[in-house]
């Protein structure tokens, strides 16, 4: 039995971490990218430009940005709070199997509703840009990972790019 409530809570935290980890929450990139990777092209006028987006678009970004922001700094508060209860319960000396469940289903709440935001984020920023735009904005995100990848590579050989 408490195997199992172990094997639970393993679960729930390592899940939690993953997701960080990944960049789908905590400190992740929709949080310190400004969300979804598009803070930057909110901030490269030139992109903005070459993507043909809108002065209207642009503002329905930022404010979808700024929301999501605020809506995932109060829903990773309340997934660490979870987590928090979860191991509280287990650190009982003689746990209660219900109580840890239900920390637990608490836990795994708060990260369904961090997945939700997050979807519902990026369903904003394909219904904003459109399906042409966001097409190319996939490329151009690529290419600038490409070139800061190309960057670190040539500064770990100890050649810098001219």
């Amino acid at each position: 039995m408490r195997n199992q409530i172990i094997a639970v809570t393993a679960v729930v935290l390592l899940s939690g971490a993953m997701a960080t980890w990944a960049g789908q929450g905590g400190r992740g990139q929709h949080e310190r990218g400004g969300g979804g990777g598009i803070a930057w092209l909110l901030n490269d006028q030139e992109a903005l430009k070459k993507l043909g987006v809108t002065d209207e678009q642009q503002t329905a970004l930022k404010t979808a940005s700024y929301e999501f922001r605020k809506e995932m700094a109060k829903l990773n508060a309340d997934r660490e709070l979870a987590d928090l209860d979860v191991r509280k319960a287990m650190d009982e000396d003689k746990p209660v199997e219900s109580d840890v469940m239900k920390a637990v289903e608490k836990a795994g709440a708060a990260e369904t509703a961090l997945r939700k935001a997050q979807t519902k984020y990026q369903l904003q920023i394909k219904s904003i840009l459109g399906a042409d735009k966001l097409s190319e904005l996939k490329s151009m995100q690529q290419e600038r990972r490409m070139e800061r990848r190309g960057d670190k590579d040539d500064k770990k050989g100890g050649q810098f790019k001219a």
